[in-house]
């Protein structure tokens, strides 16, 4: 018997918020990843008001799609093209460590975002030398 009672009373929000202050300061990138996560939580309100043990991929699956939709921004400024699939694979894994660290805490049983499908993410690059840096 697994308690799940806990998974029913902790949101996704109030999981993010555990893990910041519990685990990101223990981490190398600890600003990057609380603004990415406190990003996530203004934007996906909805998202983050479910609860934990409610929480299936399809959710994730949703959000992720509609992530690559939206417009990049650059400072300021949005921009024509839109948000790289780097990013959001990249967002996808911080979501994922987010339930990781809480779900044996609370008594879920598996991971929703493990299952979420990864966008393909094209980083090749095409680098040709100059004639002055092939003399050198």
């Amino acid at each position: 018997y697994i308690d799940r009672s806990p998974a029913e009373r902790m949101t996704l929000g109030q999981a993010i918020d555990r893990y910041i202050e519990d685990h990101v300061p223990k981490i190398k990138s600890q600003r990057p990843t609380t603004l990415a996560l406190e990003r996530f939580k203004r934007a996906e309100p909805e998202l983050c008001s479910m609860k934990m043990a409610a929480l299936r991929t399809h959710h994730f699956d949703d959000w992720r799609d509609r992530r690559l939709k939206e417009p990049a921004v650059r400072g300021a400024q949005i921009t024509a093209r839109t948000l790289s699939a780097g990013t959001v694979k990249h967002e996808l894994g911080m979501l994922r460590a987010v339930i990781k660290y809480v779900r044996k805490r609370i008594g879920l049983i598996e991971n929703p975002v493990s299952d979420a499908r990864r966008p393909v993410v094209f980083d090749e690059r095409d680098v040709r030398i100059s004639r002055d840096e092939e003399a050198r």
